[in-house]
């Protein structure tokens, strides 16, 4: 990360990669922690935490 940008785990579910990929840094970051989240306390599977938290962070943002 030399030049100060952020590097993202790839998307899993292919299904939702677009649209996680144009998310502004804020809703990425806010995406990957609830992903994260999810997978974790939820026990999700990842690509079902990926978009569970992709329908949250619409709604955060919206």
């Amino acid at each position: 990360m030399s030049n100060g940008t952020r590097q993202w785990a790839e998307v899993s579910n292919r299904r939702i990669r677009n649209d996680v990929e144009a998310l502004t840094p804020v809703e990425r970051e806010h995406f990957e922690e609830r992903a994260g989240i999810l997978q974790h306390c939820g026990e999700c599977e990842r690509a079902e935490a990926e978009q569970l938290a992709l329908l949250q962070t619409r709604a955060a943002f919206a």
